[in-house]
């Protein structure tokens, strides 16, 4: 079926998710239309906040924990508040302003979402008097139920980030693949509209980075390795764009034909830019060595200095090329390192047994 395709999922996911949402909270309404629970309307406001904003698994999973950890303490807080207004109010207000002073002290740390459910919880339910004590336990119930239907509902047909940033990363590797190999002809570069394929992967590469923490929480990746990956994309692109500047002092040299390898190294990184694309879509693909142009120190660059016909101007391009190469290299790399255990322990497997 066509709805439970991954890649048209995660193509049109803004419009899977409002589905998603709008049907979980029907589904949610009839169910506790007919398991009526106390203070119920707090299942479906807890479900909305789990899931409204957030549609990949990582994102989901992280924030029901916050809502719950951040209920749990603020309405612990809250039944303290309770017992202590029976014995010296004014203990009890201290108590509370004491709690609220950590929360906007956490406020500003590493999750602020469980101090900021701690403090409204320990607000509704502390200043709530003896009734609060029955709203505090039905708060946590109902947040908990909440939270395990979002975290249901968002595991059919799950969206998960790194899948997301993986189809990403591979539309702008098979972007720089196309705008690499056309590089070297005036006529190609101005029909592709260079400038706009730039400005593309350049935007592409900007809607990746919100996804690299969710990503890493799904598959418990370290941060580092995908914040890497995405600084080295970025000065790929770098790169290549002073390639497209550089090329045309390069053709003015009038060397093209002298390095022969040349052009036949810019197609082996080009084709391996491509594979790597493919890979990360789940295709089959070899895997060609993307090449180092170190061919051009004895094959071309040496006799032309030799009988002194190769200007300054080419150099530059021919280090950029190389530049290129060295880090789509580093790219692959870091590549494997950021696949799930699971998916890399059977592609070792793989390889083992095609080996043998």
């Amino acid at each position: 079926m066509r709805l439970v395709d991954r890649e048209f999922i995660f193509r049109h996911y803004r419009a899977y998710h409002a589905l998603r949402v709008g049907s979980a909270f029907l589904l949610t309404l009839i169910l506790l239309h007919y398991a009526p629970l106390g203070h119920s309307p707090w299942v479906l406001v807890t479900l909305l906040v789990v899931m409204s904003n957030i549609p990949y698994m990582g994102g989901v999973w992280q924030k029901g924990w916050h809502r719950i950890l951040g209920t749990l303490i603020g309405a612990a807080a809250g039944l303290i508040s309770i017992k202590m207004q029976l014995i010296a109010p004014w203990a009890a207000w201290a108590w509370m302003s004491l709690v609220a002073t950590a929360c906007g002290y956490y406020g500003l740390g590493k999750r602020p979402y469980v101090a900021m459910l701690c403090g409204i919880t320990l607000a509704m339910i502390g200043w709530g008097g003896m009734a609060g004590e029955q709203e505090a336990l039905w708060r946590a119930a109902d947040v908990l139920i909440g939270t395990v239907l979002a975290i249901f509902f968002s595991s059919i047909f799950p969206q998960h980030a790194s899948r997301r940033w993986q189809l990403l990363l591979s539309d702008n590797l098979k972007a720089m693949a196309q705008l690499y190999q056309v590089h070297r002809s005036e006529a190609l570069l101005q029909s592709l509209d260079s400038e706009q394929a730039i400005k593309t992967i350049y935007n592409r590469h900007l809607s990746m980075r919100p996804l690299l923490a969710p990503a890493s929480r799904e598959h418990f990746l370290p941060l580092e390795t995908l914040n890497e990956i995405q600084n080295l994309l970025r000065l790929m692109l770098s790169t290549l764009e002073l390639l497209v500047g550089t090329h045309q002092a390069y053709s003015d040299a009038q060397i093209h034909w002298e390095l022969p390898k040349l052009k036949a190294e810019q197609m082996q990184l080009a084709r391996a830019m491509n594979a790597q694309a493919m890979r990360l879509r789940g295709q089959d693909a070899s895997r060609p060595d993307s090449g180092m142009f170190e061919t051009f120190v004895q094959a071309g660059v040496v006799p032309l200095r030799e009988a002194g016909r190769l200007p300054l101007s080419p150099f530059g391009y021919l280090w950029l090329n190389r530049e290129l190469a060295r880090q789509f290299t580093r790219l692959q790399v870091l590549l494997l390192q950021a696949e799930p255990p699971r998916k890399r322990g059977a592609k070792k497997h793989a390889t083992e047994a095609d080996s043998q």
